[in-house]
């Protein structure tokens, strides 16, 4: 059975912040093992690349809300899932429904995720494919956006 792995803070172990032209400064994020008796047998819905772009609660045009009712605005970026336990929250398109759980993969690092928000910016045919929740804007810029991620549908809706 495959692992999953919960990123603490993001997607990937690695990120590389360049400082005039010469410094380089290398952040790496706590990875946290989902103990596999956790996870339910996993049969894949969906599977497809995209970019993966961050978000805050503080965004501009955000209330701290979610789409879903979540109070977000405390830095609250993950949901405890019956099936799925923690996991992180997304912003995606409506042919997501509310409760979609989803794996996001890139460079051998893995987020499990769920569909609480919604974004007028966010879907297949639009420039990021899903939105991962920060838990501030400062933090979400840090990060960008992360091209050729990898996404996989486990569940649709709740």
């Amino acid at each position: 059975m495959k692992k999953f792995f919960l990123l603490s803070s993001c997607i990937l172990g690695y990120f590389y912040l360049v400082v005039n032209v010469t410094t380089v400064i290398k952040q790496e994020a706590t990875l946290k093992m989902l103990p596999s008796s956790v996870l339910p047998s996993v049969t894949i819905l969906e599977n497809f690349s995209g970019t993966l772009s961050f978000y805050g609660p503080d965004c501009i045009g955000c209330s701290g809300i979610t789409s879903y009712g979540m109070d977000v605005r405390k830095g609250n970026v993950y949901y405890h899932d019956l099936e799925y336990g923690k996991v992180h929250i997304v912003a995606g398109d409506s042919s997501y429904p509310f409760g979609t759980i989803l794996k996001i993969s890139k460079e051998k690092q893995e987020v499990l995720a769920i569909v609480l928000d919604r974004g007028s910016a966010i879907g297949k045919d639009k420039r990021f494919t899903f939105d991962l929740l920060m838990s501030s804007e400062d933090e979400a810029s840090f990060y960008g956006y992360k091209s050729d991620v990898w996404f996989t549908i486990l569940r649709l809706g709740f």
